[in-house]
Order: structure tokens, then C-alpha cells, then sequence
């Protein structure tokens, strides 16, 4: 009885009828699962993926300078505390079948695909992202850009800023933002 109890107290402090909780930490694979799609794509998934009507992005807000993509810079950054200007993958363009998912909307001006983001602060904190909610391109942000790739080629990206729904607390917001090193 105790633990069916406890069950009930603790879910009290959730939303059921959303799939993600503000603040909460998230794995990729959580993601897949609660967001109830039929395989587990989250080894596949690196940034983000734009499926049917929904796309989780995440983020890794401070990168390893020394890692396996070393040369690609997104630079990902947030503008403000309800702002996050966010690259795609490359090669990607305007008119990319993904991106123009990602911008188009329906007949009440709403997006059909629905962002979530997810961000943590460096790839030491592990697997788990935290997640900041709901999210909306603002359209006259996007733009493409080129980036210098790997083998020192330039590739294509789309720059988009997004809107999140509900901006982020303070205390997250410089837990993301600041860098470890200013206080060692």
C-alpha cells in the first residue's frame, strides 16, 4: 500500500496529458517511448528528427572542441531565456524536404510539426537532456548558412531561431549558459 501511495503523491506533480515534463531529464530513447513511435530511432537520432508531426531536438550546449566532429560549428546559443538560435544538420538547405516540414503550417497558421527541445549543458553530464518545452520557428529567422565541414569543405546548414513556449527559469538558464571554467 505504501508504494501504491507514494505512486499517487508523486504523480500528482505531472501533467498526463502531456508527453514531457518542464525540467525533467530525458534520454533519447526516453523520448522515442513517450512519444509513442513504433521503433527506437534514438542511435540514429544525433540532433534531432522530424517525424510525421512531432520533432524532438537536442542539444549539447557546450561542445568538446577535441570530439569527432571537430571542425563542424553549429553554434547553438541561446538569444534570450525564450529564444535558442538552432542549426540543422548538413547537407540542408531552405528548400530541404525536412526544413520545409519544419516551417510549413496548417490552415489556422499553426506548425504541423510540433518542436520539443531538449538541451544539456556538455557530453560529461551523460545521456540525459533537459527538457525545456514546446517550441515555435520564427519564421523570418530562417536562413541558410555554410559551415566548414570535416575534410575542410563548406556545407550547407539552415539557421532557425526558436520560441519556446514558456522561457526558461533563471537558475536553468545560467546552469546551461555559464562557462565552468570563468569559476575554476
Amino acid at each position: 500500500m505504501d508504494v501504491i501511495e507514494t505512486g499517487l503523491v508523486k504523480t500528482k506533480n505531472f501533467d498526463h496529458t502531456v508527453p514531457f515534463t518542464l525540467y525533467k531529464k530525458y534520454t533519447r530513447k526516453d523520448v522515442c517511448r513517450l512519444l509513442n513511435w513504433k521503433k527506437d530511432v534514438s542511435a540514429p537520432m544525433y540532433g534531432y528528427r522530424v517525424g510525421k508531426d512531432t520533432c524532438p531536438i537536442f542539444i549539447t550546449y557546450t561542445k568538446d572542441n577535441s570530439g569527432k566532429r571537430k571542425g563542424e560549428n553549429y553554434e547553438n546559443e541561446f538569444l534570450s531565456t525564450s529564444v535558442v538560435r538552432w542549426f540543422t544538420r548538413s547537407p540542408r538547405h531552405l528548400y530541404s524536404d525536412e526544413v520545409r516540414r519544419l516551417l510549413e503550417k496548417d490552415e489556422a497558421g499553426e506548425p504541423i510539426v510540433k518542436i520539443h527541445l531538449f538541451i544539456k549543458k556538455s557530453d560529461a553530464e551523460g545521456k540525459d537532456f533537459f527538457y525545456l518545452g514546446e517550441c515555435k520557428i520564427i519564421e523570418s529567422s530562417a536562413s541558410e548558412k555554410m559551415i566548414l565541414g570535416k575534410n575542410g569543405h563548406k556545407k550547407a546548414i539552415v539557421a532557425l531561431d526558436l520560441r519556446l513556449k514558456t522561457p526558461v527559469q533563471y537558475r536553468y538558464f545560467t546552469m546551461l549558459t555559464n562557462d565552468d571554467n570563468k569559476n575554476n
